[in-house]
């Protein structure tokens, strides 16, 4: 807190003393105290609080080194990160500025996809989300086959990783031979 008066400096009557605060604090009281005929002063004399952000409630899939419906004070950090198989999008760490906001938009999760890629000659797939040059979600699997007279050369089934990378190559399908 600054003051034109301090501990050591008496005033008259009549006499005020004004006091603020520093950034990232607000004052709490009144910001001028005059000295009064009996020797008092007209108000208590202010102290000062810290400002503070409330933390919102997080997007889903995101978690943060701060508590959401919390607030945190001037100056601190709060970091955030998402669950796996989903991205940050926006800022991993914000402060709380004296403005009681933050230092940008709280950050979103997006969830991280996987590109099929075009099918080998007479393979199909067991289901319409895991169709040839298609994106497929994090965690979703999906199941391949040949037509009838072809037999499947690999993994029969892929999943997409938290890497955004399908856990096997597509199988391919060779002719059975008679």
């Amino acid at each position: 807190m600054t003051s034109q008066c301090n501990a050591a400096l008496s005033i008259h009557y009549t006499e005020s003393c004004s006091y603020s605060c520093d950034v990232g604090y607000s004052l709490v009281g009144s910001a001028s105290v005059t000295c009064l005929a009996n020797m008092s002063l007209s108000d208590f004399l202010p102290s000062c609080e810290v400002e503070t952000c409330n933390v919102p409630q997080l997007p889903p899939n995101l978690s943060s080194s701060c508590t959401e419906g919390q607030n945190v004070a001037y100056n601190t950090t709060c970091e955030f990160s998402c669950n796996t198989g989903y991205d940050l999008i926006g800022m991993s760490s914000l402060d709380c500025l004296a403005n009681r906001t933050f230092s940008d938009d709280i950050p979103t999760c997006q969830i991280v996809t996987c590109n099929i890629p075009a099918f080998p000659a007479n393979l199909t797939m067991d289901n319409t989300q895991c169709g040839t040059e298609m994106m497929i979600d994090y965690n979703t699997s999906c199941m391949y086959e040949c037509q009838p007279g072809y037999e499947l050369v690999g993994n029969s089934f892929v999943i997409c990783q938290a890497s955004g990378v399908l856990s096997a190559e597509l199988p391919t399908c060779e002719g059975m031979s008679i």
